[in-house]
This record gives C-alpha cells, sequence and structure tokens, in this order.
C-alpha cells in the first residue's frame, strides 16, 4: 500500500512538473524578455556565491512558505534535497517560517513535509553534486 502510495506521489509530482514546464515554455513565447529577465535572475541568485547552492534553496523554501506558493515550495524543495540539504534543515526551515508566519506557515510546513516525503529519494531528485550544485533545468520554477 505504501509503495503504490509512493509511485502515486512520484506521478503527481512528475505531472505537476511536466504541466509547469509546458507553461513555462507557452511563457518564453508570449514574453521572451520578461521571462529571460526572470530566469536570469532565479540563475543569478541561487548560484554559488558567498552562500552556497544548498542554503539559497533553503532560504527559498521558507520564503516559498511565506508567500504560500505551493509549485515554489516543491520546486525548491527538489531543489534543496538535490543540492544535500537534508530533511532536518528543511524542518528547521518550517520552524522558522512557522515563527515568522504564523499560522499559514503551519499549513505550509505541511505541504513541505509532503513535498519531502514525495521527492526524498525518488528518480526525480538527483544525488547531490560533489559541489552541492542543482541542475536548475530539472526542476524549473513554475
Amino acid at each position: 500500500m505504501r509503495a503504490r502510495k509512493g509511485q502515486e506521489a512520484v506521478e503527481q509530482a512528475k505531472a505537476i512538473r511536466q504541466e509547469a514546464k509546458r507553461y513555462r515554455q507557452k511563457m518564453r513565447k508570449a514574453m521572451p524578455r520578461v521571462m529571460a529577465g526572470f530566469e536570469s535572475l532565479g540563475d543569478s541568485a541561487l548560484q554559488e556565491g558567498v552562500l552556497p547552492a544548498k542554503t539559497k534553496e533553503l532560504i527559498a523554501i521558507g520564503i516559498a512558505m511565506a508567500k504560500q506558493c505551493h509549485y515554489c515550495i516543491v520546486a525548491h524543495v527538489a531543489n534543496a534535497l538535490e543540492a544535500g540539504a537534508t530533511q532536518e534543515e528543511i524542518l528547521d526551515v518550517c520552524r522558522v517560517a512557522i515563527m515568522m508566519g504564523g499560522g499559514p506557515a503551519v499549513a505550509y510546513s505541511r505541504l513541505t513535509m509532503k513535498a519531502i516525503e514525495e521527492l526524498e529519494g525518488t528518480r526525480l531528485v538527483s544525488p547531490p553534486s560533489e559541489e552541492g550544485r542543482v541542475d536548475k533545468k530539472k526542476f524549473e520554477h513554475p
């Protein structure tokens, strides 16, 4: 039963990702300059710098929770896991988000925990690279 449920979760995550990718392509055609700028901003902000990519992805999870963006949570949980974040680190982000955001952050912590359960150890998340870098093309932000 648990294996079937896990497979359903993976399939649902794939479907969400495919839909996001399809609409991202449509948005690139409809608004090429805006989307190019947005994607460049995201790539620049999340690349290795003073803070490692993993830390930046953890920050992005907290912000996604505060902004109540389910798709953002899923994308950044996947990216954080791929960058080597642990479940405990992501749950620490949830604790801070709850402290800052109150009740709504509790609700989005549930979604964040669900994303960890659905993505951790699946084919959708590659093992962390030695440098802790994330393949941005794999998990595009919707």
